[in-house]
């Protein structure tokens, strides 16, 4: 492959004798004793003193174009710009490689050779892939990466529901896209790659022929928004000292991959998790999300966008094992082929299921509806959530309502269960498991009643 002619290959070796130039501490305007250096398959890291700098691999590939010096300045902008959405105080801004006096240096003056984002520099065992394989990771901080990804999700730009480039058809391209790069890929002689990518591979068919409708309407409902694009455990930290959580690493040479429908970013870390055999953390993360959003209907999708984000997966790895060496070349085929088989189980939901938790104050209902959403995988609907939900509080606002009145009425209350009845309903329909916590009442008769005559009407 050539660019104004010159090869990809002689593009990569120039970037491989600058990463090897960048090694030295002397390149840098700041104190670093020793660099180390971070590949990806489209990027290189190099990590000197406090810092960080990511540069972009001279490459062209199905899904993105880093070819020119160009494209690869204004990558790294839009790259700072939209992860200044999240992580502001860790994004510097974008600085030029220059060849000095024959000498590469980092923010000097001279020919620019490449350009790189610095970012302030955390320690790598603060990733939360790292913490969890450690043991670190807690409850807390999954539902505080739950939170902020609800609000991120609030505050992102939304899509015009008139914008066409954002449409549905154009939206789902990367799951075509991904399907048939995904297919070149797959080696010929492993038919256990070749089976777990048909089963998924016809599922994604089927669900986007049922759901096309339903993809329509998320974007006119204001569920397609400027999204990360990328959020699995690697591009999420947690430092230690401040117990702050940084999600980084957001897309940027695609727009058609950040500008999603939010359950899909939802699905990449629920899927995430789940492959990293987190699934008490994978229902703590959804639930937490759903109970600060109220976006249960997303859940018609989520299988699906989990099935083709663990496709996404096993590509990326498949790449670096074009790129590696031999030994390491095995591993990621090993782990692609995990993940072409967890998309291939998102093609069968299960049986669904419906648990009622009821009973007077202090009983266990949230004890034991939290064990059924973190260990059992189940849906957890609360009535004192949807209640304030429907009179317009947050999940945090205490209502001020004494008993009988405000949204302790009759009327709020049969409000309140007609509503949980439709999401429990919507949700065994999508074959999820629901738990589902009604709010105390004296007698259980009481409760059946309503619950029966909310059923009933």
């Amino acid at each position: 492959m050539q660019t104004r002619g010159v090869t990809m290959e002689a593009l990569l070796e120039a970037h491989t004798r600058l990463v090897a130039a960048l090694r030295s501490p002397s390149c840098y305007k700041h104190p670093a004793t020793t660099v180390d250096v971070i590949e990806t398959h489209i990027s290189t890291v190099l990590l000197a003193g406090a810092y960080a700098y990511k540069i972009k691999k001279p490459i062209r590939l199905p899904f993105l174009d880093f070819s020119t010096l160009a494209k690869r300045q204004h990558y790294c902008v839009e790259e700072h710009r939209l992860n200044c959405r999240l992580a502001p105080e860790w994004y510097l801004g974008v600085v030029p490689i220059v060849n000095s006096g024959n000498e590469v240096a980092v923010e000097g003056e001279g020919k620019v050779l490449d350009y790189a984002l610095k970012m302030r520099r955390f320690p790598q065992q603060a990733l939360l892939d790292c913490r969890l394989a450690a043991g670190e990771l807690l409850p807390d901080a999954v539902t505080r990466l739950a939170d902020c990804i609800a609000l991120f999700h609030r505050r992102a730009a939304r899509a015009d529901e008139t914008d066409t480039a954002l449409q549905a058809e154009q939206r789902l391209r990367p799951v075509t896209d991904n399907l048939a790069e995904l297919n070149e890929l797959l080696a010929t002689d492993m038919p256990a790659e070749r089976i777990a990518f048909k089963r998924a591979e016809e599922f994604l068919s089927r669900q986007r022929e049922c759901l096309a409708a339903w993809f329509e309407e998320r974007q006119a409902h204001g569920y397609v928004r400027e999204c990360h694009g990328d959020l699995h455990l690697g591009n999420v930290a947690l430092l230690a000292a401040s117990n702050e959580l940084v999600v980084f690493d957001a897309i940027e040479f695609d727009p058609l991959l950040r500008w999603l429908d939010v359950i899909d970013e939802v699905a990449f870390t629920t899927m995430d998790l789940e492959h990293r055999q987190a699934n008490c953390f994978s229902g703590l993360f959804l639930n937490a999300y759903l109970q600060r959003t109220g976006d249960y209907a997303g859940l018609t999708a989520l299988r699906f966008y989990q099935c083709h984000r663990a496709l996404v997966r096993a590509k990326v790895n498949l790449l670096r094992a074009q790129q590696l060496a031999e030994d390491a070349e095995g591993s990621n085929r090993s782990e692609a082929l995990n993940y072409l088989h967890q998309a291939a189980a998102y093609t069968d939901p299960g049986w669904p299921q419906l648990v009622i938790t009821h009973g007077p104050s202090a009983s266990g209902k949230s004890t034991l509806a939290r064990q059924l959403s973190e260990h059992a995988g189940f849906i957890w609907l609360r009535a004192d959530i949807e209640r304030k939900r429907l009179g317009g509080l947050s999940a945090e606002t205490q209502s001020g309502s004494a008993l009988n009145q405000g949204l302790y009425t009759p009327e709020a209350t049969d409000k309140t269960y007609r509503h949980m009845f439709e999401l429990a309903e919507s949700l065994l329909g999508a074959g999820f498991r629901s738990s589902s916590m009604p709010h105390s009442y004296n007698t259980d008769n009481a409760l059946q009643r309503r619950i029966w005559r909310t059923g009933q009407t």
